[in-house]
């Protein structure tokens, strides 16, 4: 028999959920134009179902009918939906731990913010400390540092999903992606307001995800620059079976406007931790995007 595996991009290794094949597998990118018919999504082997939590971070294996765990396939609805990645910033590391915790009671996945004081005014705890978290949940980092190459020789979490570097920074881009890759690490390419199409183009076509910025990079709360908008959605344009991510000034009165120009996955920070319950906040996100998709499905 044929082993077949279906994967999205944020995941490349079956032990990732305790799945080991039989066989070598064949790996499918699931395209949009498939989602749109049906999403299919891993039961972790550990744990129930979050219904609120359908991520395109998910792994299907299955052998012919024979499938190598439960599967849940969903029809109509919870089609190709934006994703909401709560991102956590935090200057001090005992900050970075409660979100954590508060966030493994509504999602299996994280971005975690460093700041070196140098790329960004603002300074975060030491990004080596991360190796310390202690968590069920998977996570990505959004280094908003100088020389990311350094800080990455410091850091091994066997949660770490992603790392996303700043094509501003002083990194060398094709080293940086390599060695990441090697780890089994994919990696993003995060875009300040003012960085246009034509200085990062080149570079994109190596990355996994292009993240960008609808804010001034650095602190929760930032102004939203509508201007970005126009730059995304010539993006995926030009670029579209990449995975795009926005990150800043996300509210639940612009979510349809990302979601209209095909974003894939928006960071929300400061409107999901700084007030009120955390989980109640992320719920009316979800809850946003699947009252637009019962409207519109896109």
């Amino acid at each position: 028999m044929t082993n077949v595996s279906l994967k999205f991009p944020m995941i490349r290794n079956p032990k990732d959920f305790g799945v080991w094949p039989a066989c070598p597998s064949l790996g499918f990118i699931l395209s949009s134009q498939f989602r749109k018919c049906f999403h299919i999504l891993w039961v972790a082997r550990n744990g129930p179902v979050d219904y609120d939590c359908i991520s395109k971070h998910t792994l299907i294996e299955f052998n012919n009918t024979f499938l190598l765990g439960k599967i849940i396939i969903l029809m109509g609805g919870l089609i190709d939906m934006m994703e909401i990645i709560p991102a956590i910033l935090a200057e001090e590391f005992k900050d970075c731990l409660k979100m954590v915790k508060q966030a493994e009671s509504f999602t299996r996945y994280v971005q975690i913010d460093l700041m070196d004081g140098i790329f960004v005014p603002s300074r975060s705890f030491s990004g080596e400390t991360i190796n310390d978290i202690q968590t069920t949940i998977f996570f990505e980092i959004h280094l908003m540092v100088q020389d990311p190459q350094s800080l990455m020789a410091r850091i091994r979490h066997p949660h770490l999903k992603q790392v996303i570097f700043h094509f501003e920074s002083n990194v060398r881009y094709l080293d940086f992606v390599r060695q990441m890759e090697e780890r089994g690490i994919t990696t993003g390419m995060a875009l300040n307001p003012g960085t246009q199409v034509n200085e990062f183009k080149e570079m994109a076509e190596r990355v996994d995800t292009l993240l960008f910025l609808a804010v001034d990079p650095g602190a929760y709360g930032s102004p939203f620059k509508p201007e970005v908008l126009r730059k995304v959605e010539g993006s995926r344009r030009l670029f579209p079976h990449k995975r795009i991510s926005v990150d800043g000034g996300i509210s639940l009165d612009n979510l349809k406007l990302f979601r209209d120009i095909g974003v894939d996955s928006v960071c929300v920070g400061s409107r999901i931790f700084q007030k009120g319950v955390p989980e109640e906040n992320y719920k009316q996100f979800t809850n946003k995007i699947k009252e637009l998709e019962a409207i519109e499905p896109r």
